[in-house]
Parts: C-alpha cells; sequence; structure tokens
C-alpha cells in the first residue's frame, strides 16, 4: 500500500512538467536518483578497472571527489543484501568496505589478484561470474548512506532548485 500510494505521488508529481531555465541551482535527488547515480560509480571503484587504466580514480586515493554528505560503502554483509554472504567467492571474509567516506576516496573494492597488485589487499569482493570463469572484482551490495536530514527538510531548505526524480538515457 505504501509503495503504491508513492508511485501515484511520483507520477503525479512529474504531470506538467517542463523545461527549465539556464541557471545554477541546487538540486535535491530522491533516494531513487541518487541510488542510481551512485550505481555508476561501481565500474570506476574497483582496483581491477584503475590497474586497467579505465577509472578515472587512478591515484585519487585520499582525494576529496565528492561533497562531504555522500559516503558509499560496498557491504558484503549487510542483512538485507541480496548479495551479503559471510565470505567472497575466493574465500576472503566480507566485510564493509567505505569506498568513498564524506566526500574523500578511501579505497577500491578489490579481489585477491588486484588487492596485492595494488597493496591495498582484497576487500572480499572476488565475486566468480561462473563456476569456468577466474575471480573478477564486483560489487556485493553497494549503498550510498543517508545523511541526518530527512528529504522533507532538505526540500525546506531550497528556495530556487531542482528535484531529480530519475535520469533518463
Amino acid at each position: 500500500l505504501r509503495v503504491g500510494r508513492r508511485a501515484a505521488a511520483k507520477a503525479v508529481g512529474l504531470l506538467g512538467a517542463s523545461a527549465v531555465p539556464r541557471g545554477t541551482r541546487p538540486v535535491v535527488l530522491s533516494e531513487e536518483a541518487a541510488a542510481e547515480l551512485s550505481s555508476v560509480l561501481v565500474p570506476a571503484a574497483g582496483a581491477d578497472a584503475v590497474d586497467k587504466r579505465r577509472s578515472w580514480l587512478a591515484g585519487k586515493i585520499g582525494a576529496r571527489i565528492a561533497g562531504p554528505l555522500v559516503t558509499l560503502v560496498d557491504d558484503g554483509l549487510c542483512e538485507d543484501g541480496p548479495e551479503a554472504f559471510p565470505f567472497d567467492d575466493e574465500g576472503t571474509p566480507s566485510c564493509r568496505t567505505a569506498v568513498i567516506r564524506e566526500g574523500v576516496l578511501e579505497r577500491l573494492i578489490s579481489n585477491t589478484y588486484y588487492g596485492t597488485k595494488s597493496g591495498l589487499g582484497s576487500s572480499g569482493n572476488g565475486i566468480r561470474p561462473s563456476l569456468t570463469m577466474p575471480p573478477v572484482v564486483e560489487s556485493t551490495n553497494w549503498m550510498l548512506l543517508p545523511g541526518k536530514t530527512s528529504m522533507d527538510d532538505l526540500i525546506g531548505r531550497v528556495d530556487d532548485g531542482l528535484m531529480i526524480v530519475e535520469f533518463l538515457g
């Protein structure tokens, strides 16, 4: 029932949407839009992508790459997470890995091979796509942690801004 009401409110909120005049404005992301946006970081946050020079995060550990309210974790132990396991496919214990903490890139996710190669060690993200393939670096339960401010409070703080509910394309 709650999900249906939320979907209906979202649909009604999109009625009559129009183009926004150019300018710089504050932006509030819905939970879904924030999750969608944070998910594009997964491929860049792997130690394998950095090693193969396919990531813009190369050389940025310890650097501020997001706002101070952004904390992203990969949590292989998340009780409600669909990819929660006591250990990865290489036998490394699962853990909660803070990839970005308060806007600072803290570490990359890695399997044993790339963890050793990078000097970071494995983060418990060695996932075997099939029985015949070697483990690759893959996220488990990728999460953007919530802040301390409610959505209503965030929206209330914005006079002339945008609310993004989804990204297309």
